[in-house]
């Protein structure tokens, strides 16, 4: 149900009005931490987790690439900690369903961008860095990362694809 308020959130903040919902996401979550704090539902309270708050917190834009998924999937970093595979199956459901692609489809596709290459080649390049993967590995904690590198392994392969443009200039 909570999934569904982020996404809701998302769904009624259009592209554009990414500090709206940067500020109405994380205020939801907090206020369901506050809620089952007051209620003594630790358990449930551990998936409005500081973590959430702040990816849920980022402006992330829509455009041309969806990257605000990750600050509507908030959640999903809850469900990664608990356990990576399971989380790795809901979030490949849910890519499913709104692209028709699965999530590694839709990462290779979207790594292979020409703009988006070169970030990924320079996010891979920091997360291989002991520090880098010690900064994920703490902001992430233990399984998320390990859900973390799944995913950027996909975004990996597209980015490492030649273009067509690449090939034809080899000839």
């Amino acid at each position: 149900m909570n999934l569904l308020g982020h996404s809701a959130i998302g769904l009624l903040t259009p592209p554009g009005t990414g500090p709206i919902a940067a500020i109405l996401r994380p205020t939801w979550t907090f206020g369901n931490w506050v809620y089952y704090t007051i209620k003594g539902d630790y358990e449930t309270r551990k998936i409005h987790s500081p973590r959430v708050m702040f990816l849920s917190s980022l402006p992330l834009p829509t455009y041309p690439i969806p990257f605000s998924g990750i600050s509507n999937g908030a959640y999903m970093t809850s469900i990664m900690e608990e356990n990576p595979q399971i989380g790795l199956a809901i979030g490949d459901r849910l890519v499913m369903g709104f692209s028709g692609k699965n999530l590694e489809e839709l990462m290779q596709s979207t790594g292979s961008k020409p703009v988006i290459r070169q970030i990924a080649r320079a996010y891979n390049a920091a997360s291989e860095n002991r520090i880098g993967a010690w900064v994920q590995k703490k902001i992430l904690g233990n399984n998320t990362k390990q859900a973390h590198d799944v995913i950027l392994s996909y975004l990996m392969k597209g980015a490492k694809k030649k273009s067509s443009l690449n090939v034809l200039d080899l000839h």
